[in-house]
């Protein structure tokens, strides 16, 4: 293949070295990936897997494939509404919705991104890489 795409799959699976390197046996010479992950807890059912950025890139690393640009999402987006604001009974959950519709207004753009960037693992909500075979 010249390109694949993977998105939002490697969280839910277990054997991801195995993955990546099947990954890259079927990757034409110089062929790309573009692979993204939530920054999610594991859940142990839905997600079996949190990635944080140097561990995903050193997995990258290890399947020989060379990454080439990483964009990391801003967290702090906002735009719950309110009824999935009171959807949930758990309070901590329902504040942070609260603090995160307030922030969106507040925090501008280019800050997020500074942030998502400047450190992935506390303020992003997830993580695109592209890679090269």
């Amino acid at each position: 293949f010249d390109f694949i795409y993977c998105c939002e799959v490697l969280e839910h699976l277990i054997h991801h070295e195995g993955i990546l390197q099947e990954i890259f046996r079927v990757l034409k010479k110089e062929g790309k990936l573009v692979i993204s992950v939530p920054n999610l807890p594991a859940d142990g059912f839905h997600h079996k897997k949190r990635f944080k950025k140097k561990e995903l890139n050193r997995l990258l690393n290890k399947c020989n494939l060379n990454i080439i640009k990483s964009f990391y999402n801003p967290k702090i987006n906002g735009g719950h509404s309110f009824k999935e604001i009171f959807s949930d009974k758990n309070a901590r959950i329902i504040l942070k919705k609260i603090i995160s519709n307030v922030l969106r207004f507040i925090i501008p753009l280019k800050f997020k991104l500074y942030l998502a960037n400047k450190n992935p693992d506390k303020f992003s909500g997830f993580f695109i890489i592209k890679a090269q075979k």
